[in-house]
């Protein structure tokens, strides 16, 4: 099988405390998304055959498609968070976390289906690339069925991701988390890491992160909160720091930047 997404997100909302107690808290949020460079292919099943001096590719596809959408803005959708902890005593603490559950609406996206066999001729095709075309560099007698795989796509849902964690105070301002991952039910990887998490003052904090997934190998990020008086928390996460320094199997990695303000 084959499942390739790729997709930036860019979203804002509120959080909103919907249970709060002594041993129970938990927490709501709802934002909107706003969709870019989103390209997605999927396929049951994909082989290729060439000829021994290279002079043409046959590619069979089982239930594939493609979609790949334009420059700017390709949609907007709501993203739904939902958190739940747990405090069992004053050292240790459950939690449990939904989070982007998300339905989005794309703007005059297409989506191709083939189910065929296909010829092409001196051509490498490259996933996502919105300048790829299928019908420009495979046999002519195979365009009208291109193009009657081509259907109008409205709804996307990008993955969303289930978190399993426990805490533990290991002193007056460290504690160490152990968490367990799932993105979109483990079809795009499960994962564990266990981190450390410390206050260096009231107003800031610093997390530091390994662990290992089935999809990334080893993994590593570093995360900063940062506090003010006047009640806005600003965050950084940099992401996929074995990429940058130990790049075994990922060769990705990210920064993250956020704020909330409490009122």
């Amino acid at each position: 099988n084959l499942n390739f997404l790729s997709a930036s997100a860019v979203s804002g909302g509120i959080t909103l405390k919907s249970v709060k107690d002594k041993k129970l808290n938990a927490k709501l949020g709802i934002g909107l998304n706003a969709i870019t460079n989103y390209s997605q292919i999927k396929a049951s099943i994909m082989s290729l055959y060439t000829a021994n001096n290279g002079g043409f590719l046959e590619a069979v596809f089982d239930n594939f498609s493609s979609s790949v959408g334009g420059k700017g803005m390709n949609g907007i959708g709501l993203d739904l968070n939902y958190s739940i902890d747990f405090k069992k005593s004053e050292k240790m603490i459950f939690s449990f976390k939904v989070a982007d559950l998300n339905v989005n609406y794309l703007f005059d996206q297409n989506e191709t289906h083939i189910d065929t066999t296909l010829y092409f001729a001196g051509y490498k095709y490259q996933f996502g690339s919105k300048d790829a075309s299928f019908s420009k560099f495979i046999d002519t007698s195979f365009t009208a069925i291109i193009d009657m795989g081509v259907v109008r796509k409205k709804r996307l849902s990008l993955p969303s991701k289930i978190n399993i964690s426990g805490s533990y105070m290991v002193g007056k301002n460290s504690k160490l988390i152990l968490d367990f991952a799932a993105i979109d039910f483990g079809n795009f990887g499960m994962s564990g890491s266990l981190a450390l998490e410390r206050n260096f003052s009231k107003n800031l904090k610093i997390l530091s992160a390994l662990g290992y997934g089935n999809f990334t190998g080893l993994t590593w990020r570093e995360a900063v909160e940062i506090s003010t008086t006047n009640g806005f928390n600003y965050y950084l996460n940099f992401m996929g720091l074995q990429s940058a320094f130990v790049p075994l199997q990922t060769h990705n990695y990210s920064l993250g930047l956020g704020v909330a303000k409490h009122f």
